[in-house]
């Protein structure tokens, strides 16, 4: 059953919208663009990775943020000095 793309695209949804819903409990609503990003996600491990990180991230921004010589939680098989994931943070609204 695991092997089906049902169960797995339900699985990944899951994951999708227990890391939404952890991370709006922790900071508010993510801004559009990194619900969006999220939400794109496909891989289990990139999605647990982000799941783990959220226990200890202070905001949206920290945890998709990458650290030098980190892997990037988004893609796991890289590392890279700072990621540009694609979108920014504002200082006002959800986002510190």
């Amino acid at each position: 059953m695991r092997e089906s793309t049902t169960w797995q695209g339900i699985y990944v949804e899951g994951k999708i919208e227990t890391l939404l819903m952890q991370g709006t409990s922790k900071w508010g609503a993510p801004p559009a663009r990194v619900r969006s990003r999220i939400q794109t996600l496909t891989e289990v491990s990139t999605l647990d990775n982000l799941l783990q990180r959220v226990l200890d991230a202070k905001s949206w921004k920290d945890l998709l943020d990458v650290p030098p010589g980190a892997s990037d939680p988004l893609h796991p098989h890289r590392c890279a000095s700072r990621i540009r994931l694609g979108f920014s943070f504002s200082r006002t609204g959800n986002a510190p």
